[in-house]
């Protein structure tokens, strides 16, 4: 059995020096000072600073595997666990 791995798990997206799930959290953060308004635009600034301080101190792909083994994301066109040898 042959299957193909593509290389996105290798090269995440990156916007200007942010990577795409920090952005997310940046535009969740907007979004929330925008419909709240007053002190929770300081979440702007401290969410994101956290949310990188902490992805920074784990290895590459954690958070990824994270909400892959809380069933958020699903794998597509990857091979089942119990394949032993695939070629890429």
């Amino acid at each position: 059995m042959e299957v193909r791995v593509p290389k996105e798990l290798h090269m995440p997206i990156q916007i200007l020096w942010f990577y795409q799930d920090e952005l997310v959290v940046i535009v969740a953060m907007y979004l929330v000072g925008v419909l709240f308004d007053g002190w929770f635009w300081l979440g702007l600034l401290i969410g994101p600073t956290f949310y990188i301080r902490y992805k920074r101190k784990k290895p590459r792909g954690y958070l990824t595997h994270k909400l892959i083994e809380l069933g958020f994301i699903s794998l597509e066109r990857y091979p089942c666990s119990y394949i032993r040898e695939f070629k890429e």
